[in-house]
């Protein structure tokens, strides 16, 4: 087996378990934040997510002149990992679905917004590497209060790429009901059950009664 096979094999692999990891997880939360899968908290946690990441802009720019203002940073933390948790609790993390479980329009509206995702980390990691080029190379003393500045927007960046897809999903197809197990294009049946023993009415006196 060449290099090439080899390596193709080990991703297939890979890929396998993730899908399983992917299905135990999904089943573990599917029943949980049963009272926030609705479209308007979901929305409330997307707006709640957005805004403590301006939060956390505000924060960080303020400590450039004030730096006893880095302790609020611990209230953008909280608000921030908490919202991230529940919003992808509320769509069955399917914003990291393998292919097989997703239909052709999901497929299509996670990949537009991982691409973009992908994107945007690319052009946040040249600019972080300029950055601390720039400041390398530049004789301004301690170095010390510029390299934690640029991590803490690095990090913010970091924050929104990632939260793309997941928020695209949530916005786009709204949150997963708990416990799902059925496919959710389907439609109940309303059609009445009938015993095949019992005589059939006509038409007419069906839809009378």
């Amino acid at each position: 087996m060449n290099p090439v096979t080899a390596f193709s094999s080990r991703i297939n692999v890979r890929l396998r378990d993730r899908s399983e990891r992917w299905r135990r997880r999904s089943d573990a939360v599917s029943a949980r934040l049963s009272g926030w899968r609705t479209p308007h908290r979901t929305r409330l946690l997307v707006r709640t997510y957005l805004g403590s990441l301006a939060l956390g802009t505000v924060i960080s720019v303020i400590q450039v002149f004030w730096p006893p203002v880095m302790f609020a940073w611990l209230l953008f933390t909280v608000i921030s990992l908490a919202n991230w948790t529940m919003l992808r609790t509320v769509i069955n993390i399917r914003d990291v679905a393998p292919e097989e479980e997703l239909d052709e329009y999901e497929l299509e509206v996670l990949r537009t917004w991982q691409v973009t995702a992908y994107g945007w980390l690319v052009i946040l990691a040249m600019v972080t590497s300029t950055f601390m080029i720039i400041l390398g190379a530049s004789d301004i003393g301690s170095l010390d209060r510029w390299m934690y500045t640029g991590g803490l927007f690095t990090l913010l960046g970091v924050l929104a790429a990632v939260a793309m897809p997941t928020i695209a999903y949530a916005t786009t197809f709204g949150p997963v009901p708990p416990d799902r197990t059925t496919d959710p294009t389907s439609e109940p049946s309303t059609e009445p059950s009938t015993d095949s023993a019992a005589p059939q009415l006509p038409d007419n006196d069906q839809r009378s009664t």
